[in-house]
């Protein structure tokens, strides 16, 4: 209901009342105060009702106030009521045989069926009563009654997507209100605002536009300023800049209207919640979509409160809500809102209509998206089936539908009902865009229209102006010559996770983040590799990258031609005005079907591009995507604000899991801007906290490390850049990283925040010297608490995004691949490949390219079929200008270009495709409805760090993909050593009862979970370390990845099963030779140490010592280890490729304990090295195991007794008592057996009791973490901490099963008695 105050109805008494009640209801109603009006007409009625023989003029105000009951009732969608008093003045208007209140009357029920979507029935009944106008004021004049009758046939038009006619008719309509009224008349102002809803439809937003405004001007003279008829047309002024894509004046006249309804309606009034509406579909379009539907449950409660729960209105946002789940790839509950929608149409009894078939369309899309491609077919086909009734075939509203049918006959391959599915959609394409290329086409009616419009204006037909011929040479001309700077960047936001960087993302791009929910619930997204969202750097707006890039190429083509016009787009404009004031909310046609893409390209000078005769593909291309392209966007493009010097970043979030390190490496460029973002709550050497608060293995500072040394390694550019921020020359390196910090919330005081930013930063640059300059510290630190709705802290979110956007604008402008020119052409094949970017999992696109060439695109695809694409689209230059245009899209993470050594190249062309199938791969997930052998199956991967074929293939199912795509991914992830083949061996006559998928396995040992039992090796003796790495300064660090490819590339090279794999350590069996190879990634070394039985046998003794001679001086291990980290860090870190890689050991001086390096200098005396840090000489058992090893000499254990201080009676071996505790494998589990005994462990090892009390402090209700705590600091600030002294320390605080159970030591009994002393 409207906003009412107290309005005093006069009671109706006598026949002078009758028009003074029904006057003042007269005036409640054009105040559009509806209540109050409703409430005079009905005492009007009521008396005269209650009158024997009522006076004949009495008769006459019956039939208008039944009429205006009628018409209130409408307005309140209580169609029951409105129909019952239509009767009732049609039979008033009768009985007094008044020809034209007949025809109001029926005028009236036509509005009826209009609004309940029965057009046809609606056209009857207005053509009945202009008919009966004409008969009774005369065929050949006109007047405002037969005025207003083409306007009502001329919506009916509008809404059956008969826009040249509609276009007619209301043209025709206003001409004539301004021939017999005022310009500045109400009805005047209704004309223009019906001919914007027609303009809108046709695409021409300029045309749609302008008459909205001419319509809004004259209301404003005539109107109150806050009449609501004010309100309808802000809402339809707001729709046009929601086309257009101008947000922000979009949003300015949704709230002018919502400010207009809040006046004059009470808060749950249906106009406000069709406003409410409006806004949201903005912030749907902005990707807003937790707002969105925020915006949609308030204008969803407000329209349930109204109609009840059976409406149209609740149908209609139970549709736009599942419209928005869709967008957020929520397809379940996408359909759930469709089908609410559907079910709400029927309770209330709603026809099978346009909007029902708009909701099986949408029904059709999301089974199509779920690969569920039979059922699609079925509701597309119902969909069109309802459509029919209405339309005819060739109707714009039928496009969309036929298109997913067709797609779904193609995956179902059922080629010949696709192609004639095809062919209807060209058939419309055909007569539409004819229909729509000029603001000033000429309305044209069919021969059956029942107006008659004369005196038409005079037909202005630029199509036939424009010769195609001309358009299409100055096409060719844009390919040949055209270009333009490059504009865009590619933002990758890095760092650990769970550190909150979806969240930056979110509050960077003025997203709302989720109200009253836990900050963890932005985090989710973390769980996908990649994250894609879009931002402007010059002024911060987000901006449409398809809108920018076709422009580059139109306004190219524009150039070289003096017209400037070229056709429309498709657009469409919610609600519409007849004779009373309109429902705003008309359903729009809009399917979820992929639109298509546009993209971008650069590149150096060139050799003319020689285009000979264009193919037919060419032509097409042009025809269909440049040809008849929209003169209205054209002129509305701000070239000022897209292409003048205006720069745009693509913002990436990859995710921060260590799972993910492996994948990352197709998809990372050295031309890009990386954002590194850190806990500030946290110190950099604390594990990183899980959402829930559990502490992983990793240290953030480790995590930098992975991400830093994964990114910067992989760029070998040499030189520095100069950039001024904040007013500061400085010079950097590429890639650069700008330093940024999360968990602002949890600082208390600005001075705190910087201290701690400082000292991160420097901990970080101290230890990583080589990268300093790669490094940009922000000192931002954002606020990212989604319940902390404070002006302060919305202030400075505001500050952060701003100092952050200064910071990128500054180097982005540095960067001289900037400046680079781009050819138009590249633009427009980067358009081509990057159509399967919204496509789910559909292998061929269906596109107009793969209707005319004879190359279709695919998501996967080789390098030889694009370029025969691009010969095939004169969009080939050379292969120079070809290759950099491939990397230049790589770049901008438009594909995914895969070049590797021996192997034919592919490009990926819809990254989003390749993401989900890495995740279905590398992210085993066991399935609650799998049976038993599969659970098994899951069980192992976790375990042993390999998948079977048959996972593979179960994984890869869902995709659809043929054989050679499946082999071309498989490739490509073996490429990057994200799978590894391994095949398993069978004896010969197993062979061939073998299924060669069981055969067949993969090996992924970044699947290993940190805790994994580490390796028993109680009976071998074990080798000191040789370590395989490089000096510190020049490489400091190792990344997980490069470790996680050298295992795999290892395991090509002895292609034995017999590997077993434990948390970045891995143990190979080498086949014939006895021992086992120990592979252990160290910082920024690898650790190798090979190990053998034990024996007491002498003989058995000696043939190991032969098979040890015979490993380490012919089989070499360490050399085949050292060769292949040499050949991953030339392929993967150039930046590194000159770096000496080098054997190290570790002095066995307990004052230095640090590696040093061996080369051709190192002078080794009887097993002794002089250390290059300490220059001390001493004896190294490392040397003599690997370097100058005695064949004869006999395998010597390495261990020391030691008494246990609490029993004298037993005493303790400890094995290798000097190595490093820091070395231990399965360390984080000795700290989770001492527990609640870490105090007694930390007194045995000398720490002071204030140090306990601060670690207490620091980790008050968390026992795991205080001794996590202790331990990593004492190992720390020891560099001397060995296996002896951890094992002292527990013996004495009596834990000695601890030190038994993980290796330590054991028992001694009797076995090495020469040894005790």
């Amino acid at each position: 209901m409207e906003r009412t105050e107290n309005h005093p109805i006069p009671k109706v008494e006598s026949t002078e009342d009758v028009k003074n009640v029904y006057e003042q209801g007269q005036k409640y109603n054009n105040g559009y105060q509806l209540q109050p009006a409703l409430d005079c007409y009905l005492q009007v009625f009521g008396y005269i009702q209650s009158l024997d023989d009522p006076e004949s003029v009495l008769k006459y105000y019956q039939s208008d106030t039944c009429l205006h009951i009628c018409d209130i009732y409408i307005r309140k969608g209580n169609w029951n009521k409105a129909d019952e008093f239509y009767l009732k003045a049609k039979k008033q208007a009768e009985e007094i045989n008044d020809k034209i209140k007949i025809a109001r009357c029926i005028d009236r029920h036509g509005d009826i069926y209009k609004l309940k979507g029965e057009l046809r029935k609606a056209f009857e009944d207005y053509k009945a009563a202009l008919q009966i106008k004409k008969d009774f004021i005369g065929d050949s004049n006109y007047n405002l009654e037969i005025v207003n009758s083409f306007n009502n046939i001329g919506l009916i038009y509008y809404h059956q997507g008969n826009f040249k006619e509609a276009l007619a008719i209301i043209q025709k309509s206003l001409d004539l209100r301004l021939k017999f009224l005022n310009k500045n008349h109400v009805d005047v102002a209704m004309s223009y605002n019906n001919l914007g809803l027609v303009y809108s439809s046709l695409g021409k937003c300029k045309m749609a536009l302008s008459n909205f405004k001419i319509s809004l001007e004259i209301r404003k003279q005539i109107l109150d300023k806050n009449h609501p008829s004010l309100a309808t047309t802000y809402n339809n002024i707001g729709t046009i800049y929601k086309e257009q894509r101008r947000y922000d004046e979009a949003l300015k006249m949704y709230k002018d209207a919502h400010d207009i309804q809040k006046i004059h309606f009470v808060p749950n009034h249906a106009d406000i919640a069709t406003t409410l509406s409006n806004i949201a579909s903005v912030h749907n379009d902005l990707k807003q979509r937790d707002k969105a539907l925020k915006i949609y449950h308030e204008s969803l409660q407000i329209d349930i409160e109204v109609f009840g729960e059976n409406h149209r209105n609740i149908a209609t946002t139970y549709s736009n809500m599942g419209s928005v789940y869709f967008n957020k790839s929520d397809y379940e509950m996408a359909l759930r809102m469709y089908t609410k929608s559907l079910d709400t149409l029927a309770q209330c009894n709603h026809p099978a209509d346009p909007e029902v078939a708009v909701l099986h369309g949408n029904i059709a899309t999301v089974w199509f998206k779920s690969s569920q491609y039979k059922v699609a077919l079925q509701e597309s086909l119902k969909a069109i089936e309802i459509m029919k009734q209405f339309f005819d075939d060739t109707n714009i509203h039928l496009e969309q539908l036929y298109k997913i049918a067709a797609q779904c006959y193609q995956h179902l391959n059922q080629d010949d009902q696709a192609k004639a599915m095809q062919q209807k959609i060209d058939d419309i394409h055909f007569r539409y865009v004819t229909h729509r290329l000029s603001d000033d086409a000429s309305p044209v009616l069919s021969q059956d229209s029942p107006v008659d419009v004369r005196e038409e204006p005079e037909i202005k037909d630029d199509f036939q102006n424009l010769k195609e011929k001309e358009y299409f040479q100055a096409y060719l001309k844009a390919l040949e010559h055209g270009s333009c700077r490059n504009t865009t960047v590619r933002v990758m936001i890095t760092g650990p996770e769970y550190v909150g960087k979806s969240s930056i993302v979110t509050v960077f791009t003025e997203q709302e983040l989720p109200p009253d929910s836990p900050s963890t619930h932005i985090l989710d997204e973390l769980d996908k590799i990649v994250n894609l969202g879009r931002y402007n750097i010059q002024d911060r707006e987000k901006y449409d990258f398809d809108v920018i890039w076709n422009h580059h190429v139109q306004i190219m083509v524009q150039s070289n031609v003096e017209n400037q016009s070229i056709g429309q787009y498709i657009t469409r404009i919610t609600g519409d005005e007849v004779t009373i004031p309109p429902l705003l909310l008309d359903h729009q046609y809009k399917f979820y079907v992929e639109p298509e893409k546009s993209n971008k390209g650069t590149t150096p000078a060139h050799e003319p591009l020689e285009i000979k005769e264009p193919s037919e593909p060419c032509r097409n291309l042009f025809k269909n995507h440049y040809y008849s392209s929209s003169d209205d966007e054209l002129a509305n493009f701000n070239e000022e604000k897209y292409l003048d010097g205006s720069l745009y970043a693509k913002i990436w979030d990859f995710g921060g899991q260590s799972i993910y390190h492996v994948t990352h490496q197709p998809f990372l460029s050295t031309n890009c801007i990386y954002i590194l973002v850190f806990n500030i709550d946290r110190n950099i050497d604390d594990k990183i906290l899980t959402r829930e608060g559990k502490a992983l293995t990793t240290t953030y500072w480790q995590a930098m490390q992975e991400w830093l040394t994964s990114i910067i390694g992989n760029n070998d550019d040499k030189n520095k850049y100069q950039t001024t921020v904040n007013g500061e020359v400085r010079q950097h390196s590429l890639p650069i990283f700008i330093l940024v910090a999360s968990h602002g919330d949890k600082i208390t005081n600005e001075e705190e925040g910087k201290e701690r930013f400082d000292e991160f930063q420097k901990t970080l640059t101290s230890s990583m010297k080589s990268f300093s300059s790669n490094i940009y510290s922000s000192n931002i630190i954002f606020n990212c608490n989604p319940n902390d709705k404070s002006e302060s802290t919305l202030n400075h979110r505001k500050d952060c995004r701003n100092r952050l956007h200064n910071i990128i604008k500054a180097f982005v402008q540095s960067l001289t691949f900037m400046y680079n020119l781009i050819p138009i052409r590249w633009y427009i094949m980067a358009t081509i490949l990057h159509k399967p970017s919204k496509k789910d999992i559909g292998e061929i696109v269906d596109s107009a390219i793969n209707q005319t060439a004879s190359t279709p695109v695919h998501n996967m695809m080789k390098i030889q079929d694009v370029k025969k694409l691009a010969k095939e689209l004169a969009l080939y230059d050379n292969d120079k200008d070809f290759d950099a245009m491939l990397q230049y899209l790589h770049d901008l993470g438009e594909i995914v270009l895969c070049c590797n050594k021996g192997q034919d190249g592919v490009i990926v062309t819809n990254i989003d495709w390749l993401l989900r199938i890495f995740r279905a791969i590398v992210l085993p997930r066991r399935q609650q409805e799998a049976v038993l052998t599969e659970i098994a199956e899951y069980d192992d991967f976790y375990q042993s760090g390999r998948l079977s074929k048959t996972y593979v293939n179960r994984a890869l199912s869902k995709y659809n993909l043929d054989t050679t795509t499946k082999d071309n991914i498989i490739s490509l992830m073996e490429s990057y050593n994200i799978l590894c083949t391994i095949e398993t061996k069978s004896d010969e006559d197993e062979i061939e009862s073998n299924n060669n998928e069981d055969k067949c396995q993969y090996f992924v040992p970044y699947l290993l979970p940190p805790d994994k039992k580490k390796f028993d090796l109680s009976k071998y003796h074990v080798s000191y370390c040789l370590y395989l790495g490089y000096e510190h300064k020049d490489v400091p660090y190792i990344p997980d990845a490069i470790y996680y490819c050298l295992l795999s590339s290892c395991l090509k090279e002895w292609n034995n099963l017999e590997v077993e794999l434990n948390y970045q350590c891995a143990k190979f069996y080498l086949t014939g030779s006895y021992h086992y190879i120990i592979v252990k990634k160290q910082v920024s070394h690898i650790a190798i140490q090979y190990c053998y039985q034990r024996t007491d046998d002498p003989k058995l003794a000696q043939l190991i010592a032969d098979k040890r001679k015979h490993l380490i001086t012919e089989i070499r291990p360490q050399e085949i280890i050292m060769y292949k980290l040499k050949l991953l860090i030339e392929a993967r870190m150039s930046k590194f490729k000159t770096a000496k890689l080098r054997y190290y050991v570790q002095c066995a001086d307990s004052g230095c304990r640090k590696l040093t390096y061996l080369d051709e200098c190192t002078e080794i005396l009887q097993n002794t090295i002089l250390c290059k840090r300490c220059y001390l000489q001493t004896e190294n058992q490392a040397v003599k195991d690997w370097i100058t090893l005695n064949p004869d000499e006999r395998a010597k254990d390495f261990s020391q007794i030691i008494k246990d201080p609490n029993n004298t009676n037993r005493k303790i071996l400890v094995r290798e008592p000097e190595t490093l505790v820091s070395d231990e494998i399965n360390f984080a589990c000795i700290m989770d057996e001492i527990g609640t005994n870490w105090k007694r462990v930390a007194r045995q090892l000398h720490i002071e009791q204030g140090k306990i009390e601060k670690i207490i402090d620091n980790n008050p209700n968390n026992v795991d973490d205080q001794c996590a705590q202790m331990l990593n600091s004492h190992i720390r600030s020891n560099a001397d901490f060995t296996r002896l002294k951890l094992v002292n320390a527990l013996l004495a605080a009596g834990l000695f099963y601890i030190a038994e159970k993980y290796g330590l030591c054991q028992e001694y009994k009797k076995d090495t008695a020469d040894k005790e002393e």
